[in-house]
């Protein structure tokens, strides 16, 4: 047990839906709730996620992703940023 609160989510599409919130009290929180969507290059879970499929799957989402402006401020132009944050993740377990 962490003490921390807990969102569990699914990638749909490119985006991580959150399906669950146990939440602990604390100081700092974020305006989470069941529903809610984010991209999942942009968040933890998300990337998470990002790490599971095939590393051709994967390519086909950075692709996807760098069709979007406001991704490749994060991503990069060719998806790299994301590409080495997904192999440091993956790498880390």
């Amino acid at each position: 047990m962490t003490g921390q609160t807990v969102n569990p989510g699914i990638l749909d599409g490119l985006e991580v839906v959150y399906v669950e919130r146990i939440k602990k009290r604390r100081i700092l929180t974020i305006d989470l709730y069941v529903g809610s969507r984010l991209n999942a290059y942009d968040t933890s879970i998300g990337q998470a996620i990002l790490t599971s499929p095939e590393k051709g799957e994967r390519k086909k989402i950075i692709r996807e992703l760098t069709k979007d402006r406001e991704a490749l401020q994060g991503i990069g132009p060719d998806g790299g940023r994301l590409t080495a944050v997904l192999e440091e993740v993956r790498k880390n377990g």
